[in-house]
């Protein structure tokens, strides 16, 4: 897979803070940054929909909230952004 063809991070960060937005969570702003804020709005939703309220994207709720679960190369690019 070549570079450009894995979805940028942010991109996808910001996909899920909107989806969160739009099931009545508040995950701060959307600019793609996955702050506290926005892991903690991930674990409210997990825990109002009865999945395991970890505060981490994980397939089931990625599925319910209709976004996309982060690649492996997308998860080491976020953990490289949150280190700077």
């Amino acid at each position: 897979m070549e570079k450009q063809d894995v979805p940028n991070a942010r991109d996808e960060i910001k996909k899920l803070q909107e989806a969160l937005k739009a099931e009545g969570e508040d995950p701060g702003s959307t600019d793609g940054f996955m702050i506290r804020k926005t892991r903690a709005a991930l674990k409210a939703f997990q825990k109002a929909n009865g999945l395991k309220a970890s505060g981490k994207l994980d397939e089931p709720t990625a599925e319910k909230l209709g976004v996309q679960k982060p690649t492996q190369a997308n998860t080491k690019q976020i953990k490289e952004e949150e280190k700077n």
